[in-house]
C-alpha cells in the first residue's frame, strides 16, 4: 500500500526532525493501520469522492476522527501537524503573488509616464 510507506516515511521525517518522540512512532502506525482497515475501508467511497474545492479536508476528516477520539488520538495529532506543514508556504507563495503583481502595475504605471514625456 503506498500510502502506508508514505505516512512511515513521514513518521520517520518528524522523528529524525524530533517533532514526534521515537516511542510513538509504532503506536501512531499502528492507530493508522487501523484507521484505513476500519475507517477509510467502511467509508471508502466518500473518502474516494471527496471534492477539495468544495469541502475542507481538516473538516472532512476530523468527522471521522471525532468517533473515537481517544483511540486516534496520536494520530490526529499528527494529521493535524501534516495539514499545518502543507500550508507553511502558502503565505509566503501569496505574497510572492501580491508583490509580482503590483510590480507589473507599477511597470506598467512607469512606462506610461515615460512615454507621456
Amino acid at each position: 500500500m503506498r500510502c502506508l510507506k508514505s505516512f512511515k516515511n513521514i513518521l520517520s521525517y518528524l522523528v529524525y526532525k524530533s517533532l514526534i518522540p521515537s516511542k510513538d512512532g509504532d503506536e501512531i502506525l499502528l492507530q493508522f493501520k487501523q484507521f484505513l482497515d476500519k475507517v477509510v475501508k467502511c467509508s471508502f467511497s466518500d473518502f474516494k469522492t471527496l471534492d477539495h474545492k468544495e469541502q475542507r479536508l481538516d473538516t472532512f476528516l476530523c468527522q471521522y476522527f471525532s468517533v473515537d477520539k481517544e483511540k486516534y488520538r496520536k494520530l490526529w495529532d499528527i494529521i493535524k501537524m501534516i495539514l499545518i506543514l502543507s500550508h507553511g508556504q502558502a503565505t509566503v507563495e501569496r505574497e510572492f503573488s501580491l508583490n509580482k503583481a503590483l510590480e507589473v502595475e507599477n511597470l506598467k504605471e512607469n512606462r506610461a509616464t515615460l512615454l507621456k514625456e
